[in-house]
C-alpha cells in the first residue's frame, strides 16, 4: 500500500485521511413541530426562520459561522459560487463585483436577522454551542462539528440535530457549500530516515482500530469507516456536486480581503457595490505584491 510505496522511494506528497464540507444541521424536533419541510434553497432557509422566530422555541432561529476574516470570507464563498460567481479574470483580476456578488452579500445580510446580534464574532465553536445549549435551531456548519453536537457529554439536544445537504442559493442549483479534505504531509526538508519514522508513526495513528473506534467524529476516508447518522448531510452535499475549494494562492488574497469587508455592508457602514470594491482594491494591492496581476 502507500506505506510501502513511500518507504521504498515512490514520492508520495499527501494522504488524505477526512473529507469536510459545510451543510445544513437542523432541529428536527422543531422543524416537525411546526411542520416546516428541511430547507433546500436559502430562500427556503428564510422562510422556515421566519416561523420558528414567530414560535419562540429557540432565542435565534439560525446561527452561522461569520466571524469577521477567514469564516465570513468562506461564507460569502459558499454563496458566491452558488449564484454562478467566478472570482478573478483569467489575468488574475478580481471580478467579485457583479451580480453573483451583490446576491451573495444581500442573502448573507438577510440571515443575519435571524441570528444572535453578535453574530460578527460567531466562529464554528460558537455555533457548536449554540446548537448543544439549545439556542438555535439551524445553521450551515462543518461537517466536522457534528460528533459534538450529538455528543452527551456536553450537548442538551442529542438526537434532535440531524444533518442536511447545504441549501442551494436558487433553486435546482447545487449545494451552497466547497468540498475540502484533511490529510497528512510530511516535511520535505528532513532525512530520509525522519520522514520514514514520521509516517510509520501516522499510519499507526490512523490504523482501522482508530477508526472503528472513532466513527462517529468523522467523514474519514480510511480503511474501517462506515458512514453513520451524522455523516448523511456531507454525503448529500458531495453528492449534490459541489466544487472543491480551491486552494491557490490568489484565492487565499481574494478569501481574505472578502473576510476583512463582508462585514461593513452586513452593518450598513457602506453599499453592496462599494463593499465589493473595496474588497477587489484590498485584493489586487496583495496579489501585485506577490506578482500575481501585473
Amino acid at each position: 500500500g502507500i506505506r510501502d510505496k513511500l518507504v521504498t522511494g515512490v514520492q508520495t506528497c499527501a494522504l488524505p485521511i477526512l473529507v469536510n464540507a459545510q451543510h445544513l444541521m437542523y432541529r428536527e424536533d422543531i422543524l416537525k413541530d411546526l411542520n416546516i419541510a428541511v430547507p433546500t434553497t436559502y430562500d427556503e432557509v428564510l422562510a422556515a426562520a421566519e416561523k420558528i422566530k414567530a414560535s419562540g422555541k429557540v432565542p435565534y432561529p439560525l446561527g452561522a459561522t461569520v466571524k469577521t476574516g477567514f469564516d465570513l470570507g468562506q461564507d460569502f464563498v459558499n454563496l458566491f459560487l452558488g449564484y454562478g460567481g467566478t472570482f478573478t479574470k483569467p489575468d488574475n483580476t478580481p471580478s467579485v463585483n457583479s451580480e453573483a456578488g451583490i446576491k451573495a452579500l444581500n442573502t448573507l445580510k438577510a440571515l443575519t436577522a435571524y441570528m444572535d446580534p453578535e453574530y460578527l464574532v460567531s466562529e464554528s465553536t460558537f455555533v457548536q454551542k449554540q446548537f448543544q445549549q439549545g439556542k438555535i435551531a439551524m445553521a450551515n456548519l462543518w461537517a466536522s462539528r457534528a460528533a459534538a453536537v450529538d455528543d452527551p457529554r456536553e450537548s442538551q439536544v442529542v438526537g434532535k440535530v440531524i444533518m442536511a445537504a447545504a441549501p442551494a442559493a436558487v433553486k435546482g442549483g447545487k449545494p451552497a457549500t466547497t468540498l475540502w479534505w484533511d490529510g497528512i504531509v510530511i516535511a520535505k526538508n528532513i532525512s530520509d530516515a525522519e520522514a520514514e519514522a514520521a509516517f510509520r508513526v501516522a499510519m499507526e495513528g490512523i490504523d482501522e482500530e482508530m477508526v472503528k473506534a472513532n466513527n462517529g467524529a468523522a467523514g474519514l476516508l480510511l480503511k474501517g469507516y462506515t458512514p453513520g447518522r451524522l455523516a448523511q448531510g456531507a454525503i448529500a452535499s458531495a453528492n449534490g456536486g459541489p466544487p472543491p475549494y480551491p486552494p491557490t494562492t490568489t484565492m487565499g488574497l481574494i478569501a481574505s480581503a472578502l473576510g476583512d469587508n463582508v462585514a461593513d455592508f452586513l452593518t450598513g457602514k457602506k453599499t453592496a457595490e462599494r463593499t465589493l470594491a473595496d474588497a477587489e482594491t484590498a485584493y489586487l494591492t496583495k496579489a501585485r505584491e506577490q506578482g500575481l496581476v501585473k
